[in-house]
């Protein structure tokens, strides 16, 4: 399969194609209940504050699903905002969130961030798809000196 262009709608009626960055693209196999196995290819686009006095965030998701069986499956681009399943106290590292790797596990997508030291999984055949995040531990500059002064 080719992956169609993707497009988005402007609101002066212009069309925009998209750019995927280096390793923001993620692909999987799998299926929902009662339907047949799919190829997922999702993108994590960004990054975003949820509006409203909570701390919350959302993820902007590209993705396209072909079913397996069909050989002339022509799917098209879907843009989706999902909100991320995090601790208040997390909200800093999704804000200067950077993809560094992503890869895949059971039906999820995973997209992976060494600089903000967390992990963002997307079960992308979930009745509801959602976004969970995981806190990496992480070494601080602090860590670093008080190591040091122990030797």
């Amino acid at each position: 399969m080719v992956l169609p262009p993707f497009f988005e709608e402007d609101t002066e009626e212009i069309t925009t194609p998209r750019h995927f960055l280096p390793n923001t693209l993620g692909l999987v196999r799998g299926s929902s209940p009662g339907h047949e196995d799919e190829f997922v290819v999702a993108q994590l686009a960004s990054i975003t504050k949820i509006p409203g006095p909570d701390d919350m965030m959302e993820a902007e998701v590209c993705m396209i699903r072909s079913r397996v069986s069909a050989t002339d499956d022509d799917g098209t681009w879907e843009l989706h905002k999902i909100p991320i399943q995090h601790k208040e106290h997390q909200y800093l590292r999704l804000v200067d969130w950077s993809t560094c790797a992503v890869t895949t596990f059971n039906n999820r997508i995973c997209w992976i961030s060494y600089y903000t030291g967390g992990i963002l999984f997307y079960d992308v055949f979930a009745e509801t798809p959602t976004i969970s995040y995981l806190g990496l531990p992480t070494i601080t500059a602090l860590d670093t000196e008080k190591e040091v002064s122990l030797r």
